[in-house]
């Protein structure tokens, strides 16, 4: 969008390449559909590919992934959600692949009923399990934003909470004095909190 700003269509072709479902969305508003504050997923999304190419002239694709960059050719290899590979040429290439959460490297981590909140796919698929199961109780591994964020989300669906830090506070990157405030501020809510606990094992 940047680029597009300072180079009009004529004088610049953008592509961008997805390989989720979605391009631009509000990843911090996950929780608040969780809980019901947000109540329709599209809500969430901030601009579909057909928005991207209408209003700035970008070829914005979802669902398609990079697997291969040969800077000789200048091109990258991409593969459609068919499996059908191109190749892309390029002028310039900007990498943008984000992060992944770290994940404590247990056995059973990915188990069903043990969800990471990521992208939005990851928000929808939380959702739409509480939906059909109905559970009656949540542990949230880390009391960080994200952690502290899905710990009110389940408090306010009904859900009995429990929030497990390896940390001697929530929020570890603040100062302790405003740690406590927010450690207080969750059993007042009803929420619970396990201080200095790391997890040892999913079961």
């Amino acid at each position: 969008s940047q680029a597009r700003r300072l180079r009009g269509p004529q004088d610049l072709s953008i592509v961008a390449f997805e390989q989720g479902n979605y391009f631009s969305y509000s990843a911090c508003g996950i929780p608040y559909y969780v809980g019901g504050v947000v109540q329709e997923f599209d809500r969430l999304i901030v601009r579909t590919p057909e928005q991207f190419a209408a209003k700035q002239n970008i070829d914005a694709r979802i669902r398609h992934k990079v697997t291969e960059i040969d800077l000789d050719k200048r091109a990258v290899r991409v593969a459609n959600e068919n499996g059908t590979e191109t190749w892309e040429g390029f002028d310039q290439l900007m990498l943008a692949t984000g992060s992944t959460p770290l994940r404590p490297p247990l056995d059973n981590s990915r188990a069903r009923g043990i969800f990471g909140v990521q992208v939005l796919d990851d928000g929808r698929a939380l959702f739409e399990t509480m939906k059909e199961r109905r559970p009656q109780r949540a542990v949230v591994v880390g009391g960080g934003y994200i952690g502290l964020e899905m710990a009110e989300a389940f408090k306010m669906r009904g859900l009995e909470v429990a929030v497990v830090e390896a940390a001697a506070q929530p929020m570890p990157s603040l100062d302790e004095d405003v740690a406590a405030l927010i450690a207080d501020a969750m059993e007042q809510m009803g929420i619970h909190f396990h201080s200095s606990e790391p997890v040892e094992s999913f079961d």
